[in-house]
């Protein structure tokens, strides 16, 4: 995903390595709103 948006010219693109999983763990805030991917 993050070389998609910087072939669409995105600069202030990074890579999370671990993903947003990584992020929640260190305790790091979230914003907007979560849905539900994969849901059956």
């Amino acid at each position: 995903a993050a070389r998609i948006l910087q072939d669409l010219g995105f600069t202030n693109v990074l890579l999370l390595k671990g993903g947003k999983e990584a992020w929640q763990d260190a305790g790091l805030p979230l914003e907007g709103q979560e849905t539900e991917a994969g849901a059956s």
